[in-house]
């Protein structure tokens, strides 16, 4: 084989027994760690609240605080205001629907027509769990 063909050739041999100082590892050392002031709290000996706690960790910034509070908004904007007006065609039957479901007459049944059972079975929910069949409560689920 030549000499191009075998590039390693020497790659396992040890050249000498000696390894100069440069390359010999050196023992590590201890480093003391850095010195920091102490904090209000530390010196107080006072329990963080949970909001210092999230300032102090970077959770709590400019940014989330907007996030959550354009989150909040648009909760707040789905919500408000659900049951004053008019029910239009859709919704009366969304809710005749799931009013049937909510006292036990009719069971979900298929048809092509309407809209799938999550809907109405959302909306039966919506009316146990908010005591009873209004305009407000048939239409929390669809809000969300």
């Amino acid at each position: 084989m030549s000499e191009q063909a075998r590039p390693f050739k020497n790659v396992n041999k040890i050249e000498t027994l000696e390894t100069p100082e440069i390359t010999r590892p050196r023992p590590a050392t201890k480093t003391a760690a850095p010195i920091r002031e102490r904090t209000y709290y530390e010196e107080s000996g006072e329990e963080r609240s949970a909001l210092d706690k999230l300032v102090a960790t970077g959770w709590l910034n400019w940014e989330n605080l907007l996030w959550i509070g354009l989150i909040a908004l648009a909760v707040f904007m789905h919500l408000v205001d659900l049951g004053p007006r008019a029910m239009h065609h859709d919704e009366s039957i969304h809710g005749r629907f799931s009013f049937d479901m909510f006292k036990g007459i009719n069971v979900y049944r298929y048809d092509p027509t309407w809209h799938g059972p999550l809907l109405y079975y959302m909306v039966t929910l919506s009316y146990f769990v908010f005591g009873g069949v209004t305009e407000t409560t048939a239409r929390l689920a669809p809000a969300f």
